[in-house]
């Protein structure tokens, strides 16, 4: 299981990313949460521990490796998630990455399943962006 990547810039409204996740539950399942020092004790977490160090408080996982947040019906604290789970956008990480960074990720064990999602719904983002802001987003 990888950390969450960076977040990177995307559509955001209210402090949540705008990703139409749908039944998607990837991120939810394929990535330690790294919690940031203002934000840990509003959530259920435990220490990583990689090669006997500490790497920082996480988000508990379930024993079938789920966020412990994460119901069946998606996220659970969905509207007051961390930030890091609020931000990311598996298109916006397929669409600013190349080729050879996106094959060194999945080599170094990152879910290949993250970034085919990202490239799945990439056409709507951009139809999106599109609408939003015209043909160049002001991040781009």
């Amino acid at each position: 299981m990888k950390d969450l990547p960076v977040p990177l810039p995307t559509l955001m409204v209210n402090g949540v990313a705008e990703v139409p996740c749908g039944t998607c539950r990837l991120c939810c399942t394929a990535f330690f949460v790294f919690l940031d020092d203002d934000e840990y004790a509003n959530y259920k977490w435990g220490n990583c521990i990689k090669d006997g160090q500490n790497m920082g408080r996480v988000l508990q996982r379930k024993p079938n490796g789920e966020c412990i947040y994460l119901t069946e019906k998606g996220c659970g604290i969905h509207g007051q998630a961390p930030r890091r789970c609020r931000e990311f956008d598996c298109r916006h990480l397929y669409r600013h990455s190349d080729r050879g960074w996106r094959r060194q990720a999945v080599k170094g064990g990152f879910p290949q399943a993250i970034l085919d999602r990202g490239r799945e719904l990439s056409p709507q983002r951009l139809a999106y962006v599109s609408k939003a802001f015209g043909e160049k987003p002001p991040w781009d």
